[in-house]
């Protein structure tokens, strides 16, 4: 392809504005790019994303004022002038379906808050002793607080997934199933993380610090705020393995976008091998304490 060519074409047209509508009357502008273009690619999308906005304005004033243009019925009012599609047919990821995805594991994250609170209200309110008091067994207890945050943080990712996929049109894949599985290691690992923070620290407001300074970092490693790999730095793509949201970002969108399972079982894995060793050294602690 002639860039040189396309961007002299281009420049001439967008000199003649409205005679370069007449002058490409019934044609159309092919343009492939591919994921690795060079500088002159970047230019030469950049002069057609140009030209189109040109007449995309002239359209829109157009439609309030036909008056503006001479030959006004040359023109398709309703004409949609730019056309994506990929050449391999996978769907484009607008900025929508990654935030989607990356806000909520990081509000999962947040479901640690929960697990400190519900083991700190007992002890603040003075309600753990009369629950120990009761004929419930501590493995019963345990279990009934871990499930309860886990049903708890699960409601608001749903609220999250369907709110994202149909107010924002948010692409949430064909697989939702795996994607809910993921989702639900990932809140057992949080609620495990939080509960146990809150049999080590005895005060809930100095936990709950905590997690606001461990939260943060750990998104940021898995990419919640930013893609990892558009930083350019391997230090930080290497260090962002030791994130289990690196885990479990990569293998949703891989199942969203791909139909790719291979980071699936990676993913429950650390998971889940977190949570049993949090929820294993809550019950030691609780047995051992209790509230």
């Amino acid at each position: 392809m002639d860039y040189n060519h396309i961007i002299r074409g281009i420049s001439e047209i967008e000199k003649r504005t409205y005679d370069g509508y007449a002058f490409l009357k019934g044609k159309d502008i092919t343009f492939y790019k591919n994921a690795h273009g060079d500088i002159k690619t970047e230019i030469a999308e950049s002069m057609i994303d140009s030209f189109v906005d040109t007449f995309k304005g002239m359209t829109a004033i157009a439609s309030q004022n036909p008056a503006f243009l001479k030959n006004r019925g040359d023109i398709n009012l309703n004409r949609e002038f730019v056309k994506i599609t990929s050449i391999d047919r996978k769907v484009k990821q607008t900025s929508f379906d990654y935030y989607s995805v990356t806000m909520l594991t990081l509000i999962i994250l947040y479901g640690a808050m929960s697990g400190v609170f519900s083991i700190d209200m007992e002890r603040t309110k003075k309600t753990g002793r009369r629950i120990l008091a009761s004929p419930v067994k501590k493995y019963e207890i345990l279990i009934g607080k871990v499930l309860g945050v886990t049903f708890s943080v699960f409601i608001q990712a749903l609220i999250i997934i369907f709110f994202s996929k149909y107010i924002f049109g948010a692409n949430w894949g064909n697989d939702i199933i795996t994607v809910f599985v993921i989702i639900i290691s990932e809140i057992i690992f949080v609620v495990g993380l939080g509960v146990s923070l809150g049999f080590i620290i005895k005060n809930g407001a100095m936990a709950q610090g905590l997690l606001n300074g461990i939260i943060p970092f750990i998104a940021f490693l898995g990419g919640s705020y930013y893609p990892v790999k558009e930083m350019g730095s391997q230090f930080i793509e290497r260090l962002s393995n030791f994130s289990p949201i690196t885990w479990t970002n990569t293998a949703i969108f891989n199942v969203i976008w791909v139909g790719n399972y291979q980071y699936v079982p990676t993913a429950l894995m650390v998971n889940l091998i977190l949570a049993a060793f949090f929820i294993v050294l809550s019950a030691y602690l609780f047995r051992r304490e209790a509230f």
